[in-house]
């Protein structure tokens, strides 16, 4: 007698060892996580959480933040640098209740507010003050206008008139005022002739005017009513100066004066963001300028002078300023591989050439910087880092390609963003209006999701990442060496790490039989996994491990037969995941 055979049942073990990170899509692959809190893809291809960030101290109204050889933060109307609050007079800055972002330029010793137009020289704290300088004459006080040569010694002599003087010995002088402008003409006995005099200069003199120029400023000069003075309103070049006089380009007929007031002034223009490179600032401005003029323009100061912005002599050294074509307000600046770039949400202006004669600009069509997210333009490993409207993307001077694959299809906004040892990490604002912390692992092309912190203003100082929590107004360490041993924000770490949804690449039954996950949990932590079946919506936790172990260890609940599940694995301080194992069992297609 045969008796019935039974078939042995379908056994089959996968084993994930290579965590991949954060993937927010429905169909995500082994070893990748469709959600996560405070996790980091430092010990890859092992799971961990991140380290824990230090806390530096409490600021007051944080508006802004850079690295030099030492940290420069904006905390409400003061600028405070290496830990000294530089309370000098002449470099209060505006404050609001509100926000008053600033955007903090270094150039050379230098360190430049903007849009308050304030610097100050970080090695010597009394070189300080504006960018705009400005003097006006004093009401029913006299102004004296008169021609004169570049060292400042007046003509003598000079014959106005609007023929020819007859008669005239070598060295006469004489005004052509047929002409306008008029002309100031040189008699030559050796040829005979009246010589034109390249170019003529007025002094223009009044008690202490020199005192907050310097020579070779580009000013605009107004307020001007003298006969023949009307073409002085205008911007000039300052080619000589003294406490006492200034002097510029222009032609007189006489000496003249006047009584009412003149205004000299030097200012930067207005513009949304700057950067720089080269030796310069650079910056732009999309809509009204000072002046109330619409512009959609690119500036350059002067070569190594971030006080200059209107000094056109026609050298190498000039200042810079180009209208761009294009459509809709700038959006960012940076500097990238010596290129100052600028930014809309649909192009980048690249500006190319090493002196203003031969400055080009040319514009690549393709995904620019959001609006709102300009502080999330930062290099890694020499690559160019933002968020556009719909993506983050890496620009390595070509065209932008998109890294952000793995968020989903989330719409995040208002992005700031910094960088360190190949490390992007970039806090951005989700439909919700809650602020979402991600770091993007540039060698690895992983993504890590962090915690709902609100981080601005990154900046990297001796292998540290600095930022701001907005929320709590503390600047802190969230990265580098120094990150645990500052004091410690929050205490351990709370994290979780869920899978995606598993079993869905087999159409037949099954169920698992048997998890068994290989990890480490140091003395304080915690450790737990939990699952979701099917279609639940409610997670059942079924192992809690023992901390101060480094084994593998089997789940004690066996899993219920389903569909597909969901694990989440989650904790609290350090752990070290090495391993998952999945013992799984198959059925028919109908059972």
């Amino acid at each position: 007698m045969y008796l019935p055979q039974m078939g042995t049942l379908n056994t089959q073990r996968d084993m994930l060892q290579v965590f991949k990170g954060y993937n927010h899509n429905l169909r995500i692959s082994d070893g990748e996580f469709y959600d996560q809190k405070n996790m980091s893809c430092r010990n890859y291809p092992m799971m961990s959480p991140r380290l824990p960030r230090g806390e530096v101290r409490q600021l007051t109204n944080p508006q802004g933040m850079l690295a030099k050889d030492a940290l420069g933060i904006v905390d409400g109307q003061y600028l405070w640098f290496n830990g000294m609050k530089i309370d000098t007079s002449g470099m209060q800055l505006s404050d609001a209740e509100e926000d008053c972002p600033k955007q903090l330029i270094s150039m050379g010793a230098y360190l430049i507010v903007f849009p308050d137009g304030k610097y100050i020289n970080t090695k010597d704290f009394s070189d300080c003050g504006s960018i705009n300088s400005s003097f006006t004459t004093g009401e029913n006080s006299t102004v004296t206008f008169t021609m004169c040569r570049l060292d400042g010694t007046s003509y003598d002599n000079v014959i106005s008139s609007e023929t020819a003087p007859e008669s005239p010995s070598d060295g006469d002088l004489w005004l052509n005022i047929s002409t306008t402008p008029h002309t100031m003409n040189q008699y030559s006995a050796y040829s005979s002739q009246w010589v034109g005099v390249a170019t003529t200069y007025v002094k223009i003199q009044y008690p202490n005017i020199g005192k907050a120029f310097k020579q070779y400023d580009g000013v605009t000069i107004s307020g001007c009513t003298a006969s023949g003075t009307s073409d002085l309103n205008t911007s000039s070049v300052i080619w000589g100066i003294g406490d006492d006089y200034l002097i510029v380009v222009g032609v007189l007929n006489q000496e003249v004066t006047q009584t009412t007031p003149i205004t000299v002034s030097r200012r930067a223009p207005k513009m949304d963001f700057v950067t720089t490179g080269e030796n310069r600032i650079w910056g732009c401005r999309y809509g009204p300028d000072a002046s109330g003029k619409v512009v959609n323009e690119i500036y350059a100061c002067k070569l190594g002078d971030f006080k200059n912005w209107n000094c056109f002599m026609g050298t190498a050294t000039d200042s810079y300023a180009v209208s761009v074509g294009s459509d809709g307000k700038f959006t960012g600046a940076a500097t990238h591989l010596g290129y100052p770039l600028f930014f809309k949400e649909d192009c980048i202006h690249r500006i190319f050439g090493s002196y203003p004669a031969n400055y080009q600009v040319t514009t690549i069509q393709g995904r620019g910087v959001e609006d709102g997210s300009s502080q999330s333009l930062c290099i890694v490993n020499e690559i160019l880092y933002y968020k556009s409207r719909g993506c983050v993307c890496a620009f390595d001077g070509s065209l932008p390609a998109s890294v952000s694959e793995a968020l989903g299809k989330v719409r995040y906004r208002d992005a700031f963003a910094g960088g360190l040892d190949g490390r992007y990490y970039i806090c951005m604002r989700n439909p919700a209006g809650k602020k979402e912390l991600f770091c993007f692992d540039v060698s690895k092309g992983i993504w890590s999701k962090e915690d709902e912190v609100d981080a601005r203003f990154f900046a990297t100082l001796d292998g540290d990442l600095c930022y701001v929590d907005y929320t709590s107004k503390k600047l802190c360490v969230i990265d580098g060496p120094n990150a645990a041993t500052e004091n410690t924000v929050g205490g351990p770490v709370e994290w979780s790490a869920e899978t995606g949804d598993m079993g869905l690449s087999s159409p037949d039954s099954k169920y698992v039989s048997k998890v068994t996950i290989r990890a480490f949990v140091p003395d304080g932590g915690e450790f737990s996994v939990s699952v979701l079946y099917d279609t639940e919506e409610e997670w059942r936790r079924i192992a809690t491990v023992a901390h101060g172990c480094k084994r593998s260890f089997s789940l004690p609940v066996p899993l219920q037969r389903c569909d597909h599940f969901r694990l989440k694995l989650h904790g609290k301080g350090d752990c070290r995941v090495y391993s998952i194992t999945k013992t799984i069992q198959n059925g028919s297609d109908y059972s």
